[in-house]
C-alpha cells in the first residue's frame, strides 16, 4: 500500500470517531436516541458489509485478467482489498456495539452509542472509496476488452462467410 493511501485510509479511520466523540463532549448531538434505533443500524450495517463482500468477490475473481494482474504486480489490488476488509471489519464493529447496547443497559452505553456511529460513518466512507476503486478496475478491464474486440467490419466478413456456407 503507498503511503499516500495508507495515510487516507488513516484519516478516513481516524477523523470521524474524532468528530462524533467531539460533538458527545461538546453536547451537540444526543446519542441516547438511538437506543431505539439499533436493529435499523444493524440492518445497515448488514447491506454495507453485503456489498463489500460482493466488491470483494469481484475484485478477487478478476484474478486472471491482464488489468487485474498489472494492479497486483502495482500492489494496487492489495491496497483496494484493504481498504474493502476494513469496511467489513468497521460493519462488524458497529454490529457488535448495537448488539450490545440491544442486550445490555450500562453506563458504557453513550460511549458505546458513539463508537457505533463512528464506525458506521467509517464504513460509509469506505464504502465510497470501495466503489471508486471498483470501478475503476471494471472501466479499465471493459476498456481493454473494447480494444480486443474485432471491428464490426471484420464481424460482418466472417458472418457473410458463415451465411455463404
Amino acid at each position: 500500500m503507498r503511503k499516500r493511501e495508507f495515510l487516507r485510509l488513516v484519516l478516513i479511520c481516524v477523523f470521524p470517531p474524532i468528530v462524533v466523540f467531539a460533538l458527545q463532549i461538546m453536547c451537540v448531538v444526543d446519542f441516547s436516541v438511538i437506543n431505539t434505533y439499533h436493529f435499523n443500524i444493524i440492518t445497515v450495517n448488514s447491506i454495507f458489509a453485503g456489498f463489500l463482500f460482493t466488491a470483494l468477490s469481484l475484485v478477487l475473481g478478476l484474478g486472471k485478467n491482464q488489468i487485474t494482474i498489472l494492479l497486483e504486480r502495482m500492489s494496487a489490488l492489495a491496497a483496494i482489498c484493504k481498504i474493502i476488509l476494513t469496511g467489513i471489519l468497521s460493519c462488524f464493529i458497529s454490529i457488535g456495539c448495537a448488539l450490545i447496547n440491544i442486550f445490555t443497559r450500562n453506563q458504557f452505553s453513550n460511549i458505546i452509542n458513539v463508537v457505533q456511529v463512528s464506525a458506521l460513518l467509517v464504513v460509509m466512507f469506505l464504502f465510497i472509496w470501495a466503489v471508486y476503486y471498483v470501478n475503476m478496475i471494471i472501466s479499465a478491464i471493459r476498456s481493454d476488452i473494447r480494444k480486443k474486440t474485432p471491428s464490426q467490419e471484420i464481424v460482418d466478413s466472417a458472418s457473410e462467410k458463415i451465411k455463404s456456407l
